[in-house]
C-alpha cells in the first residue's frame, strides 16, 4: 500500500517514487487533479486528457510536483465543494492518503488518491 500524510499547515503530500517510475507524474512538472465520481476519490496525472475524456472524472485543479516529490493538494478537497460530489470534504488536513494504482489506471497514466 502506498500512503503518505498530508502536512497540516501547507496541505502538501509526498508522492511515492512508484508513481514517477510508472509515468504517472514527473518532478518539476504540472500534475492535474480531478475528482473521480465513480471511485469517490481524487485522481492525479501528468496528463490532462484522461480527465477530459472520461465522464466520471471532474477536473479540479493543478499543481507542480517539486523535486522532493512534494505536491500541494488543492484546497477544494478540504472544503465544501460545489461540484458533482456529495462526499466533500474528501481529505482532512494532517490526514493520511492512499495512492491507488492498477493496470488500467497505469495504462491511462492516472493514480487515485483516497483518504485513509
Amino acid at each position: 500500500m502506498l500512503t503518505a500524510d498530508i502536512r497540516r499547515k501547507v496541505d502538501r503530500v509526498v508522492v511515492p517514487e512508484r508513481l514517477i517510475e510508472a509515468g504517472i507524474v514527473d518532478p518539476g512538472e504540472l500534475v492535474f487533479w480531478a475528482y473521480s465520481e465513480a471511485d469517490d476519490a481524487a485522481a492525479i496525472s501528468k496528463r490532462r486528457e484522461p480527465f477530459l475524456e472520461d465522464e466520471w472524472f471532474h477536473p479540479v485543479s493543478y499543481s507542480t510536483l517539486d523535486t522532493n516529490r512534494s505536491i500541494t493538494v488543492p484546497r477544494e478537497f478540504f472544503s465544501r465543494y460545489d461540484g458533482p460530489a456529495t462526499s466533500f470534504p474528501l481529505f482532512e488536513r494532517g490526514g493520511t492518503v492512499e495512492f491507488v494504482l492498477d493496470d488500467e489506471l497505469t495504462e491511462r497514466a492516472v493514480c487515485l488518491v483516497r483518504p485513509l
